[in-house]
């Protein structure tokens, strides 16, 4: 048991306490009243500002107190380590020590600590304060109500002390006793984190989700790089309808949590829900940018393309595809791109692929396919008639687009690989210079579509086209 190993730790060190001289009584109350302020300072990450008010003080509790004020913990126990003289014991010194090892959670170190520190000195109330937090740790709540106590007779309203006589409360379930004590500590020190962090939850609990609001607010004030804070008010506003103030609360994460992607992720979501699609693309750049995703980059997409970007929504559009190969909505995207830019062979490609799973997709397939002028029958017999056929649907389709078009000429050149059935398995234009998309759709999928001899081949089709001389 914890108050069994910390009577013996006293037992051992010093039988009958040495009374507590004017003088150091004085000085534990200068101590102990300049210790809230520096907890206050380490909520705000202002550690070394608090520091340095005491850094060119010689005396023992200037010293302490610039110890106990350090940022890094390992710096400020080796500093409260140093002031611990064997010749001049300073009960203070173990006093800072165990506070340092009930944050790193070794218990029995803050146990034998505080058993030197109170036989030593047993009028410290922080001293009592922490062993009752040392008693909350082993579970020991009425243990911890009883060492509260005597820190409050040392140190009448002591806030730490009454954080402590909260926390034993709410673990006996008397929610009621545990308010009016973080109340009291929060009214003796109105910067008590533990206090507000206390009656915001008492206050989730009774379902007071402004009441919740107001103590989250405050608490961002004491503690504002707190992302975990931001993240929880956020959550509430945006559950409450408050769009606005959920995105700024928001946006105060991402700052704190260097864009860390879940933040980002929850602020889009919220942009998106308000309707403010600009700060929406905004942070999903930054997303993207921190860890990709297909939905934020089709997301990204859609919103350049409501824009009027096609180009851009292309690229985004792509680079989901390329996260998410099988994604169905973001093959379809890039294809109605591809027919609205014109590039039907990319567009007919893109929208075959997805027909067998879109039925939908197969009426715009056979739209593009009708402008593209694609036989219904695939071509077959040599490669001659074959030929015959390429150049006779090429032209018909050529000599209509040249009454809109009467400069319109060029040449296409397309080189297919025959597999071993006879099928197309590969094909590249090598020439376009007539730079007409309809042309070029209508020879290469006419040409893949085709049906040649059975036997390993390459053939290459090449075709000028010219406005008949008049």
């Amino acid at each position: 048991m914890i108050l069994v190993a910390l009577a013996t730790a006293c037992a051992t060190t010093s039988p009958t306490p040495a009374a507590t001289s004017a003088g150091e009584s004085a000085e534990s109350q200068s101590i102990e009243a300049a210790l809230p302020g520096i907890a206050a300072a380490h909520r705000r990450d202002e550690g070394a500002k608090a520091a340095a008010q005491y850094a060119k003080r010689t005396d023992r509790a200037g010293r302490l107190l610039f110890a106990w004020a350090q940022s890094d913990r390992q710096i400020a126990w080796k500093k409260l380590h140093a002031l611990d003289d064997p010749d001049h014991p300073f009960a203070w010194a173990d006093v800072g020590m165990a506070a340092i090892y009930l944050e790193w959670k070794t218990l029995d170190q803050a146990s034998a600590a505080l058993g030197r520190a109170l036989a030593r000195d047993p009028s410290i109330a922080e001293a009592d304060v922490l062993r009752a937090r040392l008693d909350l740790a082993y579970g020991q709540s009425e243990a911890a109500r009883v060492d509260a106590q005597k820190a409050l007779a040392l140190r009448p309203e002591d806030p730490f002390a009454l954080d402590v006589l909260a926390e034993a409360a709410r673990a006996g379930g008397e929610l009621t006793a545990a308010r009016g004590f973080y109340d009291r500590a929060r009214k003796a020190w109105p910067e008590d984190f533990a206090a507000v962090r206390g009656l915001a939850d008492l206050d989730r609990a009774e379902g007071k989700t402004a009441a919740v609001l107001e103590d989250l607010d405050a608490l961002h004030r004491l503690a504002p790089a707190d992302t975990a804070l931001w993240l929880e008010s956020g959550r509430l506003r945006a559950k409450s309808g408050d769009l606005a103030g959920a995105a700024r609360d928001f946006e105060e994460a991402a700052k704190g949590g260097a864009h860390d992607p879940d933040v980002l992720a929850l602020l889009a979501k919220t942009y998106r829900a308000a309707g403010k699609t600009a700060d929406e693309k905004r942070v999903l750049e930054e997303l993207v940018a921190a860890k990709p995703d297909a939905a934020s980059w089709k997301r990204l997409g859609d919103l350049d393309e409501a824009a009027g970007d096609d180009k851009g929504a292309m690229h985004d559009d792509v680079q989901a595809a390329r996260l998410a190969p099988k994604d169905v909505e973001v093959r379809l995207a890039i294809a109605k791109l591809q027919a609205k830019a014109g590039a039907l062979s990319d567009a007919i490609e893109s929208y075959r692929e997805v027909a067998g799973e879109r039925p939908d997709a197969r009426a715009e397939l056979s739209a593009l396919e009708a402008r593209a002028h694609l036989s219904g029958k695939p071509f077959s017999g040599s490669v001659v008639q074959i030929n015959d056929a390429l150049r006779n649907a090429l032209f018909a389709l050529y000599k209509q687009l040249l009454k809109e078009k009467p400069a319109l000429a060029g040449r296409l050149r397309l080189r297919v690989v025959v597999k071993k059935d006879g099928r197309v398995e590969q094909e590249e234009l090598l020439d376009d210079s007539i730079g007409d998309g309809v042309l070029a759709a209508n020879l290469y999928w006419n040409a893949h579509d085709a049906k040649f001899p059975k036997a390993d081949a390459k053939y290459v089709f090449n075709f000028d086209l010219a406005p008949p001389r008049r």
